[in-house]
């Protein structure tokens, strides 16, 4: 299990490829720490992953096999990113990517 935040999603007849800035993962297998990056990896599957779902900047956990390299280019330099052939996605919901994991309280009550 690996995971992090998107940095581009790209999709073609054949493969969705998405680009990932690859971030440590909680117990829960949620991305953590937006700001320790682990390197970068691409996912990539013959299903069609919308562009339009899958946006920058949305935090994801993926399951998968490494299957190779690619080498594609950042800022004018040669990056080998690592090949993840995706098995199973998660795309964490937006809310659960901003709000606090910290909660207390004394006595009973709800939370929103």
């Amino acid at each position: 299990m690996i995971g992090g935040r998107i940095i581009e999603a790209q999709t073609s007849p054949s493969l969705s490829e998405i680009f990932v800035l690859q971030l440590a993962l909680d117990t829960g297998g949620r991305p953590v720490n937006p700001d320790q990056s682990e390197g970068r990896f691409i996912v990539q599957t013959k299903q069609f992953l919308d562009p339009a779902i899958y946006q920058k900047d949305m935090l994801l956990t993926v399951v998968g096999t490494l299957k190779g390299s690619k080498v594609e280019s950042i800022g004018g330099l040669e990056y080998s990113y690592p090949l993840i052939e995706l098995i199973e996605i998660k795309l964490w919901p937006k809310e659960m990517q901003t709000r606090p994991m910290i909660h207390f309280g004394i006595g009973v009550g709800t939370s929103f």
